[in-house]
């Protein structure tokens, strides 16, 4: 956004939140400060904003790998074998439903299967003694015929009894559910006598040490993001952990608060990461900047009548204040890039503008050195 773009929407869009911030201090005129009293002022020498800026996007651990797991058949559950943060191979039995009506379906099928089977033999022999005959000229084509159509719906019921009996024994098998793959129990939905029906999820896994972050970015600073690019990470509840990530996805659809989600994979995962813990990105990128102003505490700015803006510039000569007009370019968080007739090195009020005026004979608070 141009310089005076943003000077006139100063007072709206995101200049509203620092203009908040003055109204809170007061912004009265010169008449109230008495200029016999020569005050101590807070100050900041100005010096070029750096044209490398890092912004800090909140984000929440979340495993790299999550699986909701559900029964493929419905039925009463009877035993449940794994509990919330277990940590269970492929394969482990995590629990079971009853299985009788599955067992007497099972053995329903092979009955049906057993007859399919006698049914076949006996119709492939009378298909061969009818096949051998006609052969020899003995019976008519269709008798012949009849026998190879008998055998043939022979073969087709025994298929179907087959695969009915392979449905059952499968759903009778599915009666155990299993871990998909390694990992840890991070939900579970589900107790002993509950009903459960197919598809209902009853444990949820997620892979061990393997972490990303989600996180939503605001959608003026998206297309910072580049896929690939390597990010650092820092985490709230443990300062001391400090890691690196790469971009691995960046949403192309606004959610909620219009921002846009982007999931960051760990390069390291540290023993005292978990999931669901917060998390921030911390992404430094290049502005244009650079050469358009100074950036300085919100505090150091007052505002005036209509859209003007001033900073206080201290004349080390007359050891007094230089009332000045400037332009807000940028809000960044606490501090704002402002632009104005101001050079590098020149020493600004950065504190307690309400109370100074231009003229003001002032004192140069002193510092603590850093």
């Amino acid at each position: 956004m141009m310089l005076g773009q943003l000077s006139t929407s100063w007072r709206r869009g995101i200049g509203a939140m620092a203009v908040s911030a003055f109204a809170l201090v007061g912004c009265k005129e010169a008449e109230l400060v008495d200029k016999s009293v020569v005050r101590s002022i807070k100050w900041e020498q100005l010096a070029p904003s750096n044209a490398a800026q890092e912004r800090h996007i909140a984000g929440l651990l979340r495993p790299v790998d999550v699986s909701r797991v559900s029964f493929e058949v419905s039925g009463r559950v009877v035993a449940v074998h794994a509990d919330l943060g277990d940590t269970v191979q492929a394969g482990d039995l995590l629990a079971i439903i009853d299985g009788k009506r599955f067992d007497l379906a099972v053995r329903e099928a092979e009955a049906r299967a057993a007859e399919a089977h006698a049914l076949m033999r006996e119709s492939q022999q009378d298909y061969e003694r009818q096949r051998t005959l006609y052969d020899k000229g003995w019976v008519a084509k269709s008798a012949y015929d009849v026998a190879v159509a008998g055998f043939d719906a022979a073969k087709s019921q025994l298929q179907a009894a087959e695969a009915r009996l392979g449905l059952t024994q499968r759903d009778q098998r599915l009666t155990e559910l299993r871990a998909p793959f390694d990992g840890i129990i991070s939900a579970r939905d589900i107790e002993p006598f509950e009903e459960v029906v197919v598809g209902q999820p009853v444990f949820q896994m997620h892979t061990e040490g393997k972490l990303e972050i989600h996180a939503g970015v605001p959608a003026t600073l998206v297309d910072k993001f580049d896929h690939g690019a390597v990010v650092s990470v820092s985490f709230p509840t443990a300062p001391d952990r400090s890691v690196s990530g790469i971009i691995a996805e960046i949403g192309t659809v606004a959610e909620a608060g219009s921002t846009f989600p982007v999931t960051v994979v760990l390069l390291d995962t540290p023993p005292a990461l978990r999931a669901g813990m917060p998390a921030q990105l911390g992404l430094t990128f290049d502005t244009d900047l650079a050469d358009e102003g100074f950036v300085v505490p919100i505090s150091a700015i007052r505002p005036g009548p209509g859209d003007q803006n001033y900073a206080f510039v201290f004349d080390a000569d007359s050891q007094s204040l230089r009332q000045v007009v400037v332009n807000p370019v940028e809000l960044r968080d606490n501090t704002v890039l402002i632009s104005g007739p101001l050079e590098a090195g020149d020493i600004v009020a950065s504190a307690g503008v309400e109370f100074l005026a231009d003229g003001l004979e002032v004192h140069l608070f002193e510092q603590p050195e850093s």
